[in-house]
C-alpha cells in the first residue's frame, strides 16, 4: 500500500484533489491532506510518503519549494504537481527538479487514472528493486521457501517455481492466468 500526501492551500481544491483520483484502486491508502505547506514539509521530513501531490502557488512555501527541499534532503518521495496554472516557466522549473508529472486543475477522470497508472508502476518497481529478499531470490536462486516464510506466507508443499506476471490493471490478472496449472 502506498502513502500519498496532498498539499493545497485552498480547502475546496484540496478536497477535490483528494477525491478526483481513484487512489484505492491503484494501491494507495486514503490521502493524507493539509492546507499548510509548512505542516506538509514537517510531515515529509518526519514520515514516509511514497508520493506527494502539491499545488504550485501557496503562501510561505510554494510547491516548487517543497519539491526543491525534498530533493535537497534526499527524500525518496515522488512529487507531482496539480496546478491551475499552465505557465510554461512553472512547468519548466518542475521538470528541472525532476517531478513526476505536472497536471492541470481540474483534472479529468481519464487523466487522473493515467497518472495513477504510471505512478503506481513506478512505485511498484522501486519497492521491488529495493527488496533484498526478492532481489536475492531472483538473481541468486535463493530458495523461495525462505522468501515465503519471511513474508509470513504459507509455504506450499512440493517444488516451488516463480513466474513474474505483469498486467496494465490488477483486475486483468485472473483472466491472464486462465489455463495456468501448477
Amino acid at each position: 500500500v502506498y502513502r500519498i500526501l496532498i498539499v493545497d492551500d485552498e480547502p475546496m481544491a484540496l478536497y477535490s484533489a483528494a477525491h478526483a483520483f481513484p487512489w484505492t484502486r491503484f494501491g494507495f491508502d486514503e490521502p493524507v491532506t493539509t492546507t499548510n505547506p509548512r505542516t506538509a514539509l514537517e510531515w515529509l521530513q518526519s514520515q514516509t510518503f511514497d508520493a506527494a501531490l502539491v499545488d504550485i502557488r501557496m503562501p510561505d512555501l510554494s510547491g516548487i519549494d517543497l519539491i526543491r527541499i525534498g530533493k535537497e534532503e534526499g527524500l525518496s518521495t515522488v512529487f507531482l504537481v496539480l496546478s491551475g496554472y499552465s505557465d510554461f516557466e512553472y512547468v519548466q522549473t518542475v521538470l528541472r527538479l525532476r517531478a513526476f508529472d505536472y497536471c492541470l486543475k481540474p483534472i479529468l477522470p481519464d487523466a487522473a487514472e493515467a497518472v495513477l497508472t504510471r505512478l503506481s508502476k513506478l512505485l511498484h518497481a522501486r519497492r521491488s528493486a529495493s527488496d533484498p529478499d526478492i532481489i536475492a531470490a531472483m538473481s541468486h536462486a535463493t530458495p523461495l521457501r525462505r522468501l515465503f516464510g519471511l513474508r509470513g506466507l504459507p509455504v506450499p508443499e512440493g517444488t516451488l517455481s516463480m513466474a513474474l506476471v505483469s498486467a496494465p490493471q490488477p483486475e486483468a490478472l485472473p483472466g491472464m492466468l486462465t489455463g495456468f496449472r501448477n
